[in-house]
C-alpha cells in the first residue's frame, strides 16, 4: 500500500499537468488531488503535533524534564538532611522551603501563600515548622486558627481536605482569608504521624501535577518525623534512671517542654477545638528516707525507693509520665488535669504507697510516707522554670507540715502596681 502524503499529492498534480492524457481525466483526477490535499495537510499537522511529547498542557520535552530534574534535586537535597541531621524542626523547615520554591517556580502552578507541617500524637496537632511565601518562619506557638483546624480534620479523618474556595468554606467563616488550601495527612502505614497543610492566595482546584509533588514532599516529611520519633524512643532507653528504671530529669524537663508547646497551640484554638486544659506538675518526696540510707545501707535504702517508684506508677494513668527527680524525689506530670484531677490522684499515689510494706534488719515492718507537692500550668507558672519553681515551694510546704501533707501551690504575687507604690512619682519633697 502506497504511503499518500501531501508531497505525494503536489508531484502527481505536476506529472499530469505535464502529461499528455485525455484532458476530462486529467481536470478529473486534478479536482479530486486538490480537494484531498488540504485535508492531507491539516492531518499531516495534527499527526507532527501529537508526536511532539508533552505534559497534557501543550509543554515540550525539554519543559517537562527540566521540572522532573528540579523534583528530583529538591528529594535529594531533602534525603540528605534526612541522613545528615537529626533536628526535626530543621528538617521539616527545610522540607517546606523545598516545597515552597518548587511549587512557587513551576510554570503555570499558582503559588503557594504559607505551608505548616504538624506532629500528630495520642490526638494532639503541634505546629512544628511553617513558612510564608518569602520563607519567613510563623511563629510555632502562634498557629493560623482556620488552617489549624483544617490541619486536625486531616488528622483525623486519614484522608486528605481540598478547599477551593476559603471564602466560602465553613471551616474559614469569618476569617477573611481568600483562596484555596489543602490539608494532606502524613503517615507511615496506616498510621498518621502529621499533617502538611498548605494555602494558595487563588481559588481553584489544586492540579494531579500539584498533588503529585504535595504527596512527593509530604512522604518525605513523614519519613522524617518517623525518624524523629524512633530516634528519641532509642535515646530515651539508653538513659534511663539507671536505679528505678524510669525516665530521668532530662526526659521529664522535654515532657514538660512537650506539654507547655501543646497548651499554647490548644490555646491558640480555643473556642474551634474545645478550650485548652491545663497540665499538673506533682512532685514526690520520701519522708524519712535518709533516715533509711544512714540505718540500714544504700542497698536496703535503693530497694525502698524501686518499691515505691513502682507503686506509684500503678496510681497514675498511662497518659501520665512518671521521672525520678532527685535522690528521693519523684516527678509526675499529668496531661489534661485540673487541681482537682492532680489531688486525686496524689491521693491515689499515697494510698497505694501505704500498701507497701518493708522487711528491715531490726524491725519488723517499715511503713514509709510520702509529701507531695502540686503546681497547675499556665496556673502557677508560665514557663518550665516557673512551674518547677511553684511545685518545689509547695513541696517544702508540705514537708514542714505532718508527714504524708499534700499541698497545692499558691498563684504567684503579681508585681506591685507603680502607681500604687509611688514609685517613679516623686513627692515634692523630692523636687
Amino acid at each position: 500500500m502506497v504511503d499518500i502524503t501531501s508531497e505525494t499529492v503536489r508531484s502527481t498534480i505536476r506529472n499530469l499537468e505535464q502529461d499528455q492524457v485525455n484532458p476530462a481525466d486529467r481536470d478529473l483526477i486534478l479536482r479530486v488531488l486538490q480537494d484531498v490535499l488540504p485535508t492531507l495537510q491539516s492531518t499531516q499537522a495534527a499527526d507532527q503535533s501529537e508526536s511532539t511529547p508533552s505534559n497534557g498542557g501543550g509543554q515540550p520535552l525539554e519543559v517537562i524534564l527540566d521540572r522532573q530534574r528540579a523534583e528530583q534535586d529538591a528529594v535529594r537535597a531533602i534525603s540528605q538532611q534526612l541522613t545528615a541531621n537529626l533536628d526535626l524542626k530543621l528538617i521539616l523547615r527545610s522540607i517546606l522551603a523545598q516545597l515552597m520554591n518548587l511549587m512557587n517556580n513551576r510554570n503555570g502552578s499558582q503559588s503557594l501563600r504559607s505551608a505548616q507541617i504538624y506532629l500528630y500524637e495520642t490526638g494532639r496537632l503541634n505546629l512544628v515548622a511553617a513558612l510564608n511565601t518569602d520563607e519567613t518562619e510563623i511563629p510555632p506557638a502562634v498557629p493560623q486558627l482556620q488552617p489549624h483546624r483544617l490541619s486536625y480534620s486531616a488528622a483525623r479523618l486519614g484522608k486528605s481536605i481540598t478547599i477551593t474556595d476559603l471564602e466560602t468554606h465553613a471551616l474559614f467563616s469569618g476569617s477573611g482569608m481568600s483562596g484555596s488550601a489543602i490539608g494532606m495527612p502524613l503517615k507511615i502505614g496506616s498510621r498518621v504521624v502529621g499533617v502538611l497543610s498548605v494555602e494558595r492566595p487563588q481559588p481553584g482546584d489544586f492540579s494531579e501535577e500539584d498533588l503529585q509533588i504535595l504527596h512527593l514532599f509530604g512522604n518525605q516529611a513523614a519519613i522524617a518525623i518517623e525518624n524523629a520519633r524512633l530516634n528519641e524512643l532509642v535515646d530515651r532507653t539508653a538513659r534511663p534512671d539507671p536505679l528505678t528504671g524510669m525516665h530521668n530529669q532530662r526526659s521529664l524537663h522535654e515532657r514538660l517542654d512537650s506539654e507547655v508547646m501543646h497548651y499554647q497551640t490548644a490555646e491558640a484554638t480555643q473556642g474551634m477545638l474545645g478550650a485548652q486544659q491545663s497540665f499538673s506538675l506533682i512532685l514526690l518526696d520520701l519522708d524519712d528516707f535518709s533516715q533509711i540510707n544512714q540505718t540500714y545501707g544504700r542497698l536496703a535504702g535503693d530497694f525502698v525507693l524501686k518499691e515505691i517508684a513502682y507503686a506509684a506508677s500503678r496510681a497514675l494513668r498511662k497518659t501520665d509520665f512518671l521521672a525520678r527527680y532527685g535522690p528521693d524525689e519523684l516527678a509526675a506530670v499529668l496531661s489534661s488535669s485540673d487541681a482537682e484531677a492532680a489531688r486525686n490522684v496524689a491521693t491515689r499515689i499515697q494510698d497505694f504507697v501505704s500498701m507497701c510494706r518493708f522487711n528491715l534488719p531490726d524491725i519488723r515492718q517499715k511503713v514509709l510516707t510520702i509529701s507531695i507537692g502540686i503546681a497547675l500550668f499556665p496556673e502557677h507558672g508560665n514557663t518550665v522554670d516557673e512551674l518547677v519553681v511553684a511545685a518545689n515551694r509547695a513541696l517544702e510546704e508540705a514537708k514542714s507540715q505532718k508527714q504524708g501533707s499534700v499541698v497545692l501551690a499558691s498563684p504567684p504575687t503579681p508585681p506591685p502596681d507603680v502607681e500604687d507604690t509611688g514609685a517613679g512619682n516623686p513627692s515634692p519633697a523630692d523636687t
